[in-house]
C-alpha cells in the first residue's frame, strides 16, 4: 500500500468502489483479505459484503488515492490487521500532513 492504510476497491456485488483496509494474507497462495470499512451512504438493506478475498494480482479493481478512499484510526485499530507500529505510522504522517497544509494556508 505505500505508506497508506487504505485503498479503493471495487465492489462487482453493487457495482461501485468502495474503500477498504487489509486483513489477512497466505504467503502460499498469494490470498489477501480486506475488509470494507463503513460507508454511510450505503443502504444496510443492500446485503453488501463486509470481507472479499483478492486472489488475482496485479488487479485492476484496487485503486490508492487518499483523497477519495480515507479511513480513520477507530477503522484501523478495530476493522483491520494492520500491525500497531504502522497505524501509529499512518497516524503520524497523517498529523504531519495537516499541520504542512495548516502552514502553506496561512502563509496565503
Amino acid at each position: 500500500l505505500n505508506g497508506d492504510c487504505c485503498f479503493g476497491l471495487y465492489d462487482e456485488k453493487i457495482k461501485r468502489w468502495r474503500t477498504a483496509v487489509y486483513m489477512n494474507h497466505w504467503d502460499k497462495t498469494n490470498k489477501i483479505m480486506i475488509r470494507f470499512t463503513q460507508d454511510s451512504n450505503l443502504n444496510p438493506s443492500l446485503n453488501i459484503d463486509k470481507f472479499k478475498t483478492l486472489k488475482e494480482f496485479p488487479a485492476d479493481y484496487i485503486k490508492t488515492d487518499p483523497q477519495k478512499y480515507k479511513t480513520n484510526e477507530r477503522d484501523l485499530r478495530d476493522m483491520s490487521n494492520v500491525p500497531k507500529e504502522k497505524i501509529d505510522e499512518w497516524i503520524k504522517r497523517k498529523k504531519n500532513k495537516n499541520n504542512n497544509k495548516k502552514d502553506k494556508d496561512k502563509d496565503k
